[in-house]
């Protein structure tokens, strides 16, 4: 999942608000609230995104079992010794300070949500 970009997602959005946002930004993974669990695997559904693309986040490290048959976000964590050869890679050149980590979305109160 690295190098990808960041979309949050309003807890309050209908079904037809969150399957507007899934297709606008053209998610590869979910990572979402077990309160809007049920809601957020019917859009992923609609958005042809599979169980195995969706990840269950909360505070826990070591997670339960899962009743919605998707996977922990913890399973995305790599081992202590993979991790030690993570290596961000520095911004060189101008055009790279001008990559887009974070698209931010509406509320949607005059209408669908739309990328900011």
């Amino acid at each position: 999942m690295a190098g990808g970009i960041f979309t949050g997602a309003n807890l309050e959005y209908v079904l037809r608000e969150l399957v507007h946002q899934l297709e606008n930004t053209g998610d590869s993974f979910l990572l979402y609230g077990t309160s809007s669990l049920d809601a957020v695997i019917e859009a992923a559904l609609l958005v042809a995104l599979s169980r195995s693309q969706t990840f269950v986040f909360d505070g826990r490290m070591k997670p339960g079992p899962m009743r919605s048959g998707v996977d922990h976000w913890s399973c995305l964590l790599a081992g202590e010794d993979e991790g030690r050869i993570f290596e961000w890679s520095p911004c060189t050149k101008p055009g790279e300070y001008d990559e887009t980590v974070v698209l931010k979305y509406s509320s949607g109160i005059t209408g669908l949500p739309k990328g900011l």
